[in-house]
């Protein structure tokens, strides 16, 4: 028997399924993936500002989550993470690689397994 889908898991997988559609190849730009996440963390309530690379092209993104001020402002936890996959080789792929495929109860993709899906 099966027991029915967790709905923050099936949210989790369908947040996943837009990081992978980004083709966010490295040293190409990364604007739409980078929108993609500062939208969901302001619709979270999250403050968030881009560092833009000098090429005007790329961004990396910072957020912040706690107090801006007061007492806790000074302290807090870093996660540093990257939105950049390496080229995807279409001859290595049975399907389209930016596109999460669900198989035998795995999640296949650009990225899946790196950071796009941590």
């Amino acid at each position: 028997m099966n027991a029915a889908p967790h709905p923050l898991r099936e949210r989790a997988i369908t947040i996943l399924a837009d990081l992978v559609g980004f083709p966010s190849v490295s040293l190409q730009p990364n604007d739409g993936i980078v929108s993609y996440i500062e939208g969901w963390l302001g619709d979270h309530g999250i403050s968030c500002w881009r560092d833009a690379h000098e090429d005007g092209e790329r961004f990396n993104l910072l957020a912040r989550i706690g107090p801006q001020e007061g007492p806790g402002a000074e302290s807090g936890i870093l996660l540093s993470g990257h939105l950049d996959v390496v080229p995807a080789d279409a001859a290595g792929w049975e399907d389209d690689p930016w596109r999460l495929r669900r198989e035998g109860g795995r999640l296949y993709g650009r990225g899946a397994v790196d950071m796009k899906g941590f």
